[in-house]
Order: C-alpha cells, then structure tokens, then sequence
C-alpha cells in the first residue's frame, strides 16, 4: 500500500480555477457545456501522448476547484484499477456530497469510451468477474485491449459487510439492526427489527427496489445510536449518503457485537 501512497503523493494534486480554465481550452473546450450549466460536478478524462491520461474531479458548488490523478494506460489494469479507486475515495473526503463508487464508476466509464475515440478496443467488465477470470485477463492481454473494471454497487457492499460469512451468536440481544440499501437512489437507511424471528424476505417485500446488505444483532438503542451519529449524512427521509470511512465505522461496531466463523472454529480447537 506504501508504493500506492507514494504515487499518490506525487501524481494526485490540485488545481486552481487558473488552471482549470487553461484546461479546458487545450482540452478543446470540454469543460465548456459544465462550465456553463447549472451542473456541480464534472468528472473528466483528457488523454495526451497517446498513452497517458489524466482523471479530473472538478466542482464548482463553493468555488471553482478541481483535483487531478495522472495516469498510463501502460501500467497494469491492477494498478490502474487501484490507483483510481484510492483517488475517488480523496474526492470523497474533500467533497462530501461524492459517492466514492459512483465516482469510479463514472471514471471508468468516461476513460472507456474516450480511449475509444483513439482507436483503442475497451471494455468496462464488472470488476468481481474480471478479478477472478485468467482466461480473460489473457485474451485481453493479447488483444492488447484496454479493461477499465466497474464495480457493482450493491455487489461491493456485500462483500464488504460480508454478509453471507459473518454469523452471530451473541443471544444476550434480541433486537436485530440492518442496513437496507435502495437500488434506485444507491442509499442506505439504518433499521431495526424487534420481531422474534429476523425475516429477510417479509423486510424485502415491504421495501420494493431494496435489499439487505448488513444485519447483526445488538442492543436496542444501537440504531438510535447510529442514526445519531450520521444525523447531518441523512438524505431524505431517514435515507443516508455514506462516505468510506463511515462504512468502516458501521463495520467497526457490527464486529464489535458479531463472532465470524472463523472464531467460532479456533474457540471449538481451543478447547
């Protein structure tokens, strides 16, 4: 992770309203119809000696402002790939209104279609497929095709939360606290469920376009708790906008009164 942090450090950097301008006219005038608009935010790609690119965040709620990450298609679709997400998650801690995935996402998918304009065969395969799949990697290796990886939204919550690994067995609380995700406005409201028996399919039933992507059991006032905490991250009708570090926080106090499996097979060789 060090090596990632120092090509940050060096190829990561701002820009001035300056500056930004000065882009935009030897990007022919790209930035023009945002410039203009009653858009915020822009997300951009401006590609220069053939092989190397340029991502740019540029947002101009407060003031004009704009952060940068230097890249080449030369390097490893891993590093890219990694170099990109760690990028949108910086533009999600300077602009707190930025979904971090969504940001990726909307990278990717400008870098494919822009690298396409020079001639360059580029897909955007899903990222968990594309990770997993040598025979792939291979063929596009040889094709010499550019792979921009997007990640499912829903898909990464899962995995992060782990949903389908982590087990409770924690009986002291009966109050079960999960999260449910909304695939239409891609966020997440804090529940709670009181009844006997946890119900994934009765919750999903009254809540159409949701499903679940974290549940464990904890105390009462746990929700209360956590809706407390996100209170100036609330969206609209208790629905929240979550940064990284804020998944990491929920992660933190689910492991807090969860037991993984993995435990639970080192507590039964212990004794």
């Amino acid at each position: 992770m060090s090596i990632i942090y120092n090509y940050l450090k060096q190829h990561c950097y701002p820009l001035s309203g300056t500056a930004i301008m000065e882009l935009n006219k030897k990007g022919t005038t790209i930035l023009n119809p945002f410039l203009t608009e009653e858009k915020t935010a822009y997300y951009g790609i401006e590609i220069y000696k053939y092989n190397k690119y340029r991502l740019f965040y540029v947002n101009k709620e407060n003031q004009l402002s704009c952060l940068c990450l230097d890249l080449s298609s030369r390097q490893s679709v891993e590093k890219r790939t990694t170099l990109t997400l760690e990028f949108c998650k910086i533009i999600a801690k300077y602009y707190k209104q930025v979904n971090f995935l969504e940001a990726f996402n909307s990278f990717q998918l400008r870098c494919c279609l822009e690298f396409r304009k020079y001639g360059f065969v580029t897909t955007t395969e899903d990222f968990n497929s594309y990770s997993l799949n040598l025979t792939y990697r291979q063929s596009y290796q040889k094709k010499k095709t550019l792979v921009f990886p997007t990640i499912d939204i829903l898909t990464f919550y899962r995995w992060y939360f782990d949903i389908n690994e982590s087990l409770s067995i924690n009986t002291t609380y009966t109050s079960v606290v999960y999260l449910l995700f909304c695939c239409k406005t891609q966020l997440i409201k804090i529940c709670e469920s009181t009844a006997s028996r946890f119900n994934k399919n009765q919750i999903l039933e009254l809540n159409p376009n949701c499903d679940i992507i974290a549940y464990w059991k904890a105390p009462s006032y746990e929700e209360e708790k956590l809706t407390h905490i996100f209170s100036n991250k609330e969206q609209a009708n208790s629905w929240y906008h979550f940064s990284f570090d804020d998944l990491q926080l929920i992660k933190d106090r689910i492991n807090s009164y969860t037991f993984h499996k993995e435990s639970i097979q080192r507590y039964k060789w212990a004794m």
